[in-house]
Parts: C-alpha cells; sequence; structure tokens
C-alpha cells in the first residue's frame, strides 16, 4: 500500500523544524564565551511540551499552584518542572508555601493579561478560554469536588468527602513578574524563551527588552536553571549590541558586574559571568564603548585588574593601558596601593618602560628627580616597613622590586588580530606560513612541566647552585622567578621582587644567600589566582635551601577542612612528609610567618639553626638543622617557595614581606 501524500510530507517538515531549530542554536552561540562543562545533553521529547499551555486553564491536570500575587494561579506539571535539574527544589526553596485550598478563580486570566499590559501572552492562550467556567458561582452545592461533610467539631468521623480531581498537591506564592515567570516556564516546557527572537525598533522597546533580558539571566541565577543562564551568557556578547543599541549593551554590562561582585554566589556561575564579562573586551569596539563610559571609574580595582591583565585585550599598545588607568582614577579617589596593583598589568619591555616612569610621576607618586635619575639618591631601603611608604619616598627600585610580574614580550588583542586576517584574503595567509616557515610563530602553546614531586625537589636542590645573578644594593633582599628551560635542562632567572605571579615549572628563590647570625623573619601570602577555593592538588614547599642539594621546609597544602591547612615537615634526608600541624586560613588564602634562627659558630665549626613556623606570634611548629661553616661562607642558606601541583593554565598569588633580619643581608 502507497503512503499517503501526508505521511510522504511529514519528514520533510520534521527536518525543516529541524534544520530551523539547529540555525536558532547557531544565532545564539558564541565561540569566544566559555560554555558550562558537563551541561546535561538536551532532552528528548516527552511529550510534556504539550502541557506548557494547560498552566493557563483553571481545570488543568496540573498538580504545583504558583499564584501570581493579586493575579491568576498558575497550574505547573512536576513531571515538567523535574526536567531541569535543581529548578524544582530552588522553586519549593525560594517561594513562600500557601494553603492547597483554593476558591473559584475570582477573574479570568486572560482579561487580567491584558489588563495588565501583556497582550502578547494573552493573545497565545486564547485557546484555554473554552475551559472557563463563566456562569457559575463558586457556591458550596454537594455535586462540587472536594465537598464534606466533616466539621471542626466532629472531625471525620461518620463523615463524607467528595473526591476533588482539581486539588493541588503544592501551592506557592509568585512573586516574580508574570511575564518574566512565564517565560522562564517556557524555557523549562518548551526549552526556549521568546525574548531571543524579538527584534525591536524603538529605543524605547529596545530598553525594555534589555531589562527584560536581564532580569532573566538574575531568575535563572535564582533559580538554578544551568542552560537557560549560559545560554544568555551567550547571547549578551554575541547579539546584545546589534539588537538593543550601544547605550543598552553598556548597561548590560555594568549591570551584569555588579550582579557578578555582590549577589553571584554559585561557583560556576560566578566562573562563567566572569570569563564573558572579561571577553566582553576582546572586540574593539565593545571595550571603546565600556571604557568611555561614565561607570568606568566605579568599577572596583580587582575586577578591572582581571580585564586589564588578559592576554586577549582589545588595546593596540601598552601606552593605552596607562589611557585606561588615568581614566579609572579620573576623580583622584583611588588608593594608591590599588593603582599599583592595576600598574602590574603593564607588559614592561625596555622600550616602554619610560612610559609607565612618566606615567606614575605625573600622578605625584613619584619624585621628579627620582624619575629621572633612576639611582642617584641612595635611601635606606630598611627603614620603609611595607610598598606604602616606599612610594611615598619615590624609591624607584623599590617600586620595580614590586611592579614587573611579566617582563615577556606584550602580546595583546588576538582575537582583533585574527579577524584582520580572516578579512585580508589569502596573502596573509601566505605570509602567516613564510613565517611559520622560519620559525616566527606564536609561543601559546604550554610547556611540558613536571608538577610531580620528584620534578619539584629537583627543582629546589638545583636553582639554588645554577643561577647567578649581579645583586643590585636596593636588591639585596628581593627574590627572583627561576625556571628550568625544557630542552637544555638549565635553569636561568626571570624577574625579581618580592610580589609574583607564578605558573607551574616556577620557583621562587631569595637572591642574597643568608650568611651571618641572626634571626631572620618573611612573611608569606599565598593565595589562588584563578580558583574560587584552594584545590586540593595544589601544594606549595617552603623552607631554606644549603649545601646545593640540601634543603630543609614545610609543605602547605588544604586539609579535608574548608579554610584549614595542614604544614608538614619536609628535608632532603627524608623527602616523605611528617605529620601535620594544622592552620586557620581562608578558601582560597593562607598567610603565616617563616622563622630563621642562625646561631654563633661552635668550636668544631658546625652552626645550628632553628627553623619555626609562625602564626599570631605563636610558634606552630619548629624545626632544628646544623650546617658547616663552610656551607655557610661558600653557598649560605636562602629562603625558597616551590609550587608544586599547578597546570599549565593554573596560577598562583605569593606575597613576601620581610618581618626582621633583611638588613643583616650582603653580597
Amino acid at each position: 500500500m502507497a503512503p499517503s501524500a501526508l505521511q510522504q510530507s511529514q519528514p520533510s517538515k520534521k527536518n525543516g523544524n529541524k534544520k530551523a531549530k539547529n540555525d536558532d542554536n547557531k544565532e545564539n552561540e558564541d565561540p569566544g564565551v566559555a560554555n558550562v562543562k558537563g551541561a546535561p545533553a538536551k532532552n528528548p521529547p516527552t511529550g510534556v511540551e504539550k502541557l506548557f499551555g494547560e498552566i493557563f486553564v483553571e481545570t488543568s491536570s496540573g498538580d504545583i499552584g504558583l499564584q501570581v500575587k493579586d493575579g491568576p494561579l498558575l497550574r505547573c506539571h512536576t513531571v515538567a518542572l523535574g526536567r531541569v535539574p535543581g529548578f524544582l527544589s530552588q522553586l519549593r526553596t525560594k517561594l513562600k508555601p500557601l494553603p492547597l485550598y483554593i476558591e473559584k478563580q475570582p477573574l479570568n486570566t486572560m482579561n487580567w493579561l491584558k489588563r495588565k499590559g501583556l497582550k502578547r501572552i494573552a493573545e497565545q492562550i486564547q485557546f484555554a478560554s473554552f475551559a472557563e467556567d463563566r456562569y457559575t458561582e463558586g457556591t458550596d452545592v454537594v455535586t462540587k469536588g472536594g465537598w464534606t461533610t466533616c466539621d471542626t467539631m466532629s472531625g471525620t468521623r461518620c463523615g463524607f468527602q467528595r473526591k476533588d480531581p482539581l486539588r493541588l498537591a503544592e501551592r506557592y506564592e509568585l512573586s516574580e513578574d508574570v511575564e518574566r515567570a512565564v517565560e522562564l516556564l517556557r524555557f523549562v516546557y518548551l526549552d526556549q524563551i521568546e525574548f531571543m527572537s524579538m527584534k525591536p525598533d524603538t529605543e524605547e522597546a529596545k530598553k525594555k527588552l534589555l531589562n527584560q533580558m536581564v532580569d532573566m539571566l538574575f531568575l535563572a541565577n535564582r533559580f538554578a536553571v544551568d542552560q537557560l543562564f549560559a545560554r544568555l551568557m551567550r547571547w549578551f556578547p554575541a547579539h546584545c549590541r546589534a539588537v538593543c543599541g550601544d547605550a543598552a549593551f553598556c548597561d548590560a554590562y555594568y549591570k551584569i558586574q555588579y550582579y557578578w561582585q555582590y549577589s553571584v554566589e554559585e561557583p560556576l556561575f560566578r566562573n562563567l559571568m566572569k570569563q564573558t564579562l572579561v571577553g566582553m573586551g576582546c572586540v574593539r569596539m565593545n571595550f571603546q564603548l565600556l571604557s568611555w563610559d561614565d561607570r568606568w571609574t566605579s568599577l572596583p580595582y580587582t575586577f578591572l585588574q582581571l580585564i586589564l591583565d588578559h592576554d586577549d585585550l582589545a588595546i593596540t599598545s601598552e601606552a593605552e593601558l596607562l589611557v585606561l588607568i588615568e581614566r579609572w582614577n579620573a576623580n583622584r579617589d583611588k588608593d594608591p596601593e590599588e593603582i599599583y596593583e592595576i600598574c602590574c598589568c603593564y607588559r614592561q619591555t625596555p622600550e616602554n618602560v619610560e612610559a609607565l616612569v612618566f606615567f606614575l610621576s605625573n600622578l605625584g607618586m613619584l619624585e621628579q628627580s627620582t624619575a629621572t635619575a633612576k639611582k642617584e639618591k641612595k635611601v635606606d631601603e630598611s627603614a620603609f616597613s611595607n610598598k606604602e611608604d616606599a612610594i611615598k619616598a619615590g624609591q624607584l627600585a623599590k617600586l620595580f622590586a614590586v611592579l614587573p610580574r611579566r617582563n615577556t614580550k606584550p602580546r595583546r588583542g588576538k582575537t582583533e588580530k585574527k579577524k584582520k586576517k580572516q578579512e585580508s584574503g589569502p596573502k596573509d595567509a601566505v605570509a602567516e606560513g613564510t613565517a611559520a616557515a622560519t620559525g616566527d610563530q606564536d609561543d601559546d602553546a604550554p610547556e611540558p612541566v613536571a608538577d610531580d614531586l620528584a620534578g619539584a625537589f629537583a627543582a629546589v636542590e638545583q636553582s639554588n647552585q645554577v643561577v647567578e645573578v649581579e645583586v643590585e644594593d636596593e636588591d639585596l633582599d628581593a627574590f627572583m622567578v627561576v625556571k628550568k628551560d625544557q630542552e637544555t635542562g638549565h635553569f636561568f632567572g626571570g624577574q625579581t621582587g618580592l610580589g609574583f605571579t607564578v605558573v607551574a615549572g616556577e620557583t621562587m628563590t631569595q637572591l642574597c644567600a643568608i650568611r651571618d647570625p641572626g634571626q631572620y623573619r618573611i612573611r608569606v601570602a599565598m593565595s589562588q589566582k584563578l580558583a574560587q577555593l584552594w584545590l586540593s592538588n595544589h601544594t606549595c614547599f617552603v623552607g631554606v635551601v644549603y649545601n646545593e642539594h640540601c634543603f630543609c621546609g614545610y609543605q602547605v597544602q588544604a586539609s579535608d577542612f574548608l579554610g584549614i591547612y595542614e604544614l608538614r615537615c619536609m628535608t632532603s634526608v627524608s623527602a616523605k612528609p611528617e605529620k601535620p600541624v594544622f592552620l586557620t586560613g581562608s578558601g582560597t588564602k593562607v598567610d603565616f610567618d617563616l622563622d630563621l634562627t642562625v646561631d654563633m659558630k661552635l668550636v668544631n665549626g658546625v652552626i645550628g639553626c632553628k627553623f619555626q613556623i609562625m602564626a599570631n606570634s605563636v610558634s606552630l611548629t619548629m624545626d632544628e638543622i646544623q650546617v658547616s661553616n663552610k656551607c655557610m661562607q661558600d653557598g649560605g642558606l636562602r629562603f625558597q617557595i616551590v609550587p608544586m601541583g599547578l597546570d599549565h593554565k593554573e596560577q598562583m598569588d605569593i606575597r613576601i614581606t620581610w618581618i626582621m633580619g633583611n638588613g643583616n643581608l650582603r653580597k
């Protein structure tokens, strides 16, 4: 039997709908924005999509009632709401429960929507008007469902109660805006929202659509709708400016940033929102709109540091970075410490370092004589206990001991450069192939780094003797980043200072060795750079290296309890960690004092040393070592910090402050 024409046309119609839906999904995708990893796959069709229209019908089969305040009742279905993981539990937690018993609907749902100005939704539910009872009143009759002869005095004894097919299992008060609540339910039932397909023409309509999209984002965060949250975060950088205009794009950006800073608690949402906000600065036109807005000065310096420190920031040169910092400090209300932290994002080269000095001099944060003649005046650095005092004194040497985090070649705006290459045609592709053949290639590929304990302790043992640098008088108390060359196996020195953002394979070693008796104490503050909590695989060795291949120190790592850290003693004699002592910190940061006491030389030429960890001037643990006089004279003792367990994309912030003993250091 030949199939009918209707049966033959059904597959093509299905394929057409599938193709149109795929096109809509492609329109909402943005390759420049991170997606939610581990998101569940799209649910197969189960028939619950047909139940969306029943939530507006008074006699529907819905078992969960969402009572709009001073409005109609939305009868939802547990089987449909349960398809989105976590949504039903959030609904029960965030909304106020109400009694299950309800009177006859006192008002018409469609008329109420029209009276509230929601004509779009009212037109979509006109089909439901046939089920509304317009001719009877809610009187207590025997034939009504739920009618009972039970009362308060007699209870259910000898009572009769008629079954109520419209009885609700749960009922909650809905305080959200009705239009946004309906769109949220539309996404739960149909996996779509109509706001994304709207193309407003007037400025008022564009502003209204923007407010609805921003509020939908906040609503998705409140009720933990992961897929809707991720889809909205792709829509803002990809389509917001084209649909709603430039002014609306800036409004959305600063509203989302404020909401991310103060209201978002879910780590997954915070990370995705942060990546999207920072990624918006990778497009030149978007970044110009954001930086020229009046609200640029209200950004917190921690968030501004994330933007300006991004490798793909859409700027033409590092000089533009100074203009952005000047615009951020236009009201001259920023703390000098915050300005110095922002200046750490400046990628220094021998050609542009003078621009940074001139910029800080114009702000009055450096003496003009110091900016022009860098080291003519010798000032006792030990008189300055912190960075702020050094700033006020205009010590340029002290400044560059703290500022230069990255001395690598500045590379910015890679997204814009790729777009220009694609638009320019095949000529640039040929030139790019020629450059690749000559060896001028992008070195963004991560280096293979051994993150195991053996590789880390090899760096501890070898870096103390291999790296030899010339130390200026101003850098006697500084530390230096040491990294191993994977090809040659040799260690080479990098930036110097007292504050670093380190990656995998980098080690911090004290520049000047300790050779004289005395007490030496440093304060070490370690924090996670990108993670919301301290990762369990991240550990850090903090200790002393001496005699070329010997070390003694402590391994710092997070314990099983949040904010509690373990300290385990480790030595070159026995690299296996000992029993831990515990130290209280925070979720992403821990700080403590590292104290080293060097005794006088004994008759037999042995020098005793006491090594301890202190917190709040209280000793947590102490160990003793002995070194020979020859060891002290040849190599001496050096503080060393070795991060371990870092991936090639992970970072760790380490800040070092001298408490005592740095005045005894000598070349």
